[in-house]
């Protein structure tokens, strides 16, 4: 590993911690999560432009209506910046949430993700044009993949949440006085991803109880729960290996 880049995923990582501990404080932090969407944005653009040409010359001729429209910049830009931004929000909303376990997880998952790239990257079974990008994707994709069942070990066995309690409409009232922020843009969004949770897991634990007596339904039941946070640890994976060559578009 270059030294080089293990301080560029270092100070990436900070950049989150640094959200974590500002989102509170106000308004001027949000401008943490658009630094975040600009890298994501990034590497799903560089991917999606190179992606579509090669689908597109394999499936339609040139001068079709079908070749013009997939090809065109516009288009590519409007799916990335929707993918960016949902990716971007997942990974925010859900960063303010972790403890300093999660964090554990997520400082040493760094290293892993860094290895792995570093490892592909050097493969030559792919087009150089296509190298970088498709890597980015297969080792965001395996790290994920490793990742979610890391949080499922470590989380599975958890107590639930303080401010889960039998009334549905507590529970609410309470997470929402948990985590709050002094800019009323951010507090809004905070909390109501947070009520989001707060109804997960309020539901999980009615329906842990009811299948008390099915121990393997009780189980796979807080695994779907927990597999769903997937898409965090996709986003969490992206940002990190976008923070590794970030560079200016071509």
């Amino acid at each position: 590993m270059k030294k080089k880049q293990i301080s560029i995923i270092l100070l990436g990582f900070i950049l989150l911690l640094f959200w974590y501990a500002t989102f509170k404080l106000s308004c001027i932090s949000i401008i943490i999560p658009f630094i975040i969407f600009i890298i994501i944005f990034k590497s799903t653009y560089e991917l999606s432009v190179t992606k579509k040409r090669c689908l597109v010359n394999c499936y339609f001729k040139k001068e079709s209506f079908l070749y013009k429209f997939f090809t065109k910049t516009f288009f590519i830009i409007i799916l990335s910046f929707i993918n960016s931004l949902i990716l971007t929000t997942i990974l925010v909303l859900n960063i303010v949430t972790f403890n300093f376990f999660d964090f554990i997880i997520l400082f040493f998952d760094i290293f892993f993700i860094l290895y792995l790239y570093n490892k592909f990257i050097n493969n030559n079974s792919l087009n150089e044009n296509i190298n970088n990008p498709v890597t980015k994707r297969g080792v965001a994709l395996i790290n994920s993949f490793i990742l979610i069942f890391v949080f499922l070990f470590f989380n599975i066995f958890q107590t639930p949440p303080s401010y889960i309690n039998n009334d549905l409409v507590t529970t609410i009232h309470q997470v929402s006085n948990k985590i709050y922020s002094n800019c009323y843009f951010i507090d809004y969004i905070v909390s109501l991803s947070n009520e989001i949770v707060a109804l997960k897991w309020w539901f999980m634990i009615k329906f842990s109880i009811n299948f008390s007596n099915k121990y393997y339904l009780k189980e796979i039941i807080w695994i779907v729960y927990l597999l769903g946070n997937y898409l965090m640890v996709y986003a969490f994976s992206k940002y990190i290996l976008e923070i590794l060559n970030f560079r200016r578009f071509k």
